[in-house]
């Protein structure tokens, strides 16, 4: 009887075996014929959510599930038509058939359906060129000005604090080249002749935008000026002086800002005292303080802190109402909203000066990053879950579609909305926010310093454009830069977002100023034809897109 009994539970399991085998050979078919479904009755009402992250895990598997249809449907196909025409002695069709079944059991075996969970969903970044979207802003639609002059900066700048080299320092930069580089980019910019005329140009067109009227720079009106120097909050000293063993850092160069304050203050005729510079959220280097204010001392230099003001910064106040309100509703950030300084918030106009650089969290750091430093907290960390990773260089929202913070930023009526101009400092580029600048491969700055200014009314097209040249350099073969624009293909996706409403992500509709308007487009993006010429559509003749306005000096 316990014989008995021993056969019957070997039996039993002999029957659960193979059932498992079964299982085990038809379960990865059933999930690709599953994958298949739900890709089309996704994909077919809304095609782009094709490059949503779960059609991303879906593709492989409807792919590998389609091909073993394929292969296995022609080895059946084939060995029917093997037997029948050896019968009919059609020996010429009969080596054709087993060509046949040759090639599709290769198909089959190649994609047997048992390692479909082996199947990669990282794709490698892919840039469509000249297919522009989204609505091209500012007084030349989609313009962006790139000025070039290898003159700008000191070919020989080692950059070495310890020599007292720092790419900062006034040695390094040639100041009048780099404000001859400012006032050519803003004449072009706006199609004007003289300075005077492209600065009242370009208020009149913003004031316009934001119904105002078609009115210029007003005396009682305030500019803040945002500049990008995040790494001083915790890289200096007690006096701001830059803290031993520190390097210079890609930021924001003294040049740029103190050409910058020329022009407002010498062409526009803006009072120095309505003009505030600061990176809210950080400080001012000590050094670049001096510099700024031997030339432009009525100026207001803010700073956050108590110990600024007793070093001659203005004290920043800041607002208890929060005045930004990110559209993931909590669902992605930790915060869902943030306040800003009242010296920013209500500033009559915003100029952008952002630092040419990538960055290990978002790929690229612009314009848009810039504005981490606005709000009033000592840190943004909270807002690091709204980029590609919260580890540098360890990107894990990866895909299009997906929340991105700096659309938020980038729409608020009080930052990016509020914006007469955007700048991107180019004259050291660097591979990350808390890196050195180093130099540049690519043409035409063949190992030398980039030596560019950038500047737009259209913040989308500005950040569109620089992000071709960082991504281009990046796969220059450079250790320093670890590929970082292109280590993930969502890296532009807050661009492809701001841009146009069909991008956003399901379930997200931006309105950071929580009124219940969704936010309009916000500028055009696309990527240039090639490295070489670099030309967007605009450049190519077409009426839409971006267009590069070059100001290149060739030595």
């Amino acid at each position: 009887m316990k014989l008995n009994g021993i056969k019957d539970k070997a039996a039993v399991l002999k029957v659960s075996i193979l059932r498992l085998k079964f299982l085990r050979r038809i379960f990865p078919f059933v999930l690709g014929l599953t994958a298949i479904f739900w890709f089309l009755i996704r994909v077919i009402p809304k095609p782009q959510r094709a490059s949503y992250p779960c059609m991303k895990v879906a593709y492989p598997l409807m792919s590998s599930a389609v091909i073993w249809l394929i292969g296995i449907t022609g080895i059946t196909t084939s060995l029917k038509l093997l037997i029948l025409n050896i019968q009919r002695r059609k020996y010429v069709i009969v080596l054709i058939t087993i060509t046949m079944v040759i090639v599709t059991s290769i198909i089959y075996i190649v994609s047997n359906p048992l390692p479909l969970f082996a199947a990669s969903t990282q794709i490698e970044p892919v840039h469509i060129p000249n297919a522009p979207f989204g609505k091209s802003q500012g007084i030349n639609p989609g313009g962006v000005v790139w000025a070039w002059n290898p003159n700008a900066t000191n070919e020989n700048c080692t950059n070495n604090l310890a020599n007292d080299d720092g790419y900062f320092h006034a040695k390094n930069n040639n100041q009048k080249v780099i404000d001859k580089m400012l006032a050519q980019s803003i004449t072009k910019l706006a199609n004007k002749k003289s300075q005077r005329e492209a600065w009242e140009a370009i208020f009149k067109y913003f004031n316009k935008q934001k119904g105002k009227g078609n009115v210029s720079y007003r005396r009682n009106e305030s500019i803040f000026i945002k500049i990008n120097m995040g790494c001083a909050n915790w890289s200096t000293n007690s006096n701001f002086s830059r803290r031993k063993g520190s390097i210079g850092f890609s930021e924001t160069s003294p040049q740029i800002i103190l050409s910058l304050l020329d022009q407002l203050v010498n062409e526009v005729g803006v009072p120095q005292n309505k003009i505030i510079v600061s990176d809210p959220i950080s400080h001012i280097y000590s050094d670049i303080y001096n510099f700024l204010l031997k030339e432009f001392p009525d100026v207001v230099y803010g700073d956050r802190s108590k110990e600024g003001l007793l070093m001659g910064r203005t004290l920043l106040h800041p607002e208890i109402n929060p005045t930004i309100f990110y559209s993931d509703k909590g669902t992605i950030l930790k915060n869902k909203s943030d306040c800003l300084y009242s010296e920013m918030q209500n500033a009559d106009y915003i100029i952008n000066v952002a630092a040419l650089k990538a960055h290990g969290l978002a790929g690229i750091s612009l314009t848009a990053k810039n504005h981490f430093g606005s709000i009033t907290l000592k840190s943004a960390a909270h807002l690091h879950t709204g980029l590609l990773g919260v580890r540098n260089d360890d990107p894990y929202r990866n895909d299009y579609g997906m929340y991105r913070v700096q659309v938020d930023l980038m729409a608020s009526s009080y930052l990016g909305r509020n914006t007469l101009l955007y700048v991107v400092d180019g004259l050291w580029g660097g591979p990350e926010a808390t890196k050195a600048p180093i130099k540049w491969k690519m043409e035409p700055f063949n190992n030398d310093w980039p030596n560019s200014i950038f500047i737009s009314q259209d913040q989308v097209a500005i950040e569109s454009v620089c992000f071709d040249f960082l991504r281009n350099e990046a796969k220059t073969g450079s250790i320093e830069w670890r590929n970082r624009p292109n280590m993930a293909q969502g890296v532009d996706d807050y661009l492809h977002q701001a841009a146009s409403s069909e991008h956003w992500p399901e379930g997200i509709i931006y309105d950071p100023d929580n009124n219940g308007k969704p936010i309009p487009s916000l500028g055009v993006h696309e990527h240039w034809n090639n490295p070489i010429d670099k030309d967007y559509s605009r450049n190519l003749g077409r009426k839409e897109g971006i267009e590069l306005i070059k100001i290149l000096v060739r030595n």
